[in-house]
């Protein structure tokens, strides 16, 4: 029988405290996706280079025979060290983005006296980030993990620390813009949204 390993075996890290946040009202899915992707490619975990590099681990759709739907999606994202706010080969980030839709159902809003579609329902967005120890950096030998806490976790302290401040601001910016958004509902006009999906295929998963 096959050994089944944790993601997160032989790595370490620290974890950002988990944010969720909780919304039952109207929203555009087709906006929060966008919204997202641009935060995304703002803060340097993904490009606008195409699909097949964004990073929809999970995509399910349940609908139950032409009521309301379920929606469940994965988003895992990496920020490698020349991406980070100090450029530290020691560390990279990484993000994980989960959504979870219950009871949608499509409605319709009038902005500016033009009926727009969106969405109705209850969804769920949980946030978890990491700051992760680059493992070519302590896992060249036995050796090197055993003494990992004094050779390299301690010297390098403050960097470690600094890291964690930065990634901690970047998850509660990006949990201020998920509640700004389902508080204060946002729907650009069509031109301004250049509607962008993720083409669903193997090669994104």
């Amino acid at each position: 029988m096959g050994i089944v390993r944790h993601r997160f075996d032989g790595m370490k890290f620290w974890q950002v405290p988990k944010m969720v946040v909780v919304s039952k009202d109207v929203f555009s899915m087709e906006y929060l996706y966008f919204m997202l992707h641009e935060w995304l490619i703002e803060h340097k975990y993904c490009t606008r280079d195409g699909d097949a590099k964004f990073r929809e681990t999970y995509y399910e759709h349940r609908d139950f025979g032409g009521g309301p739907r379920e929606i469940i999606v994965r988003w895992r994202f990496k920020k490698n060290s020349d991406n980070i706010k100090f450029k530290d080969p020691l560390f990279y980030y990484e993000l994980d983005i989960d959504m979870h839709a219950l009871g949608i159902k499509p409605t319709e809003i009038v902005v500016k006296g033009r009926k727009l579609g969106a969405d109705t329902g209850e969804i769920e967005v949980t946030i978890n980030a990491r700051v992760v120890w680059a493992e070519k950096y302590w896992k060249q030998s036995d050796l090197m993990e055993k003494v990992f806490s004094y050779v390299i976790e301690r010297p390098f302290k403050t960097r470690y620390l600094n890291h964690r401040i930065d990634l901690s601001a970047e998850v509660a910016e990006l949990q201020e813009a998920l509640k700004t958004y389902f508080q204060v509902e946002t729907y650009l006009e069509e031109p301004q949204l250049e509607r962008w999906h993720v083409s669903r295929t193997q090669e994104n998963l």
